[in-house]
């Protein structure tokens, strides 16, 4: 079985590039890093109460833990 990488380790290996995603929520283009979109609000980036790894808020189960049960606090 192949490992799932982490949030975390995905947005360390991006750090100091001009990576962008989608907001789920508007579709505005915001930093890879941000924890919320700076056109509407939403939140993009929790950690799991579970295991403390950053995931995104649209996630069903946390990749490290695989719990889909966790409960999530929001990254300021």
């Amino acid at each position: 079985m192949t490992p799932i990488p982490s949030l975390r380790g995905v947005l360390a290996a991006l750090s100091g590039t001009d990576a962008t995603v989608e907001c789920p929520t508007c579709a505005a283009s915001v930093d890879v890093s941000d924890s919320e979109c700076s056109s509407c609000g939403a939140v993009l980036l929790v950690e799991c109460r579970s295991c403390g790894e950053t995931i995104g808020a649209s996630t069903d189960a946390c990749p490290a833990c695989e719990k889909s049960d966790f409960g999530v606090f929001r990254i300021d």
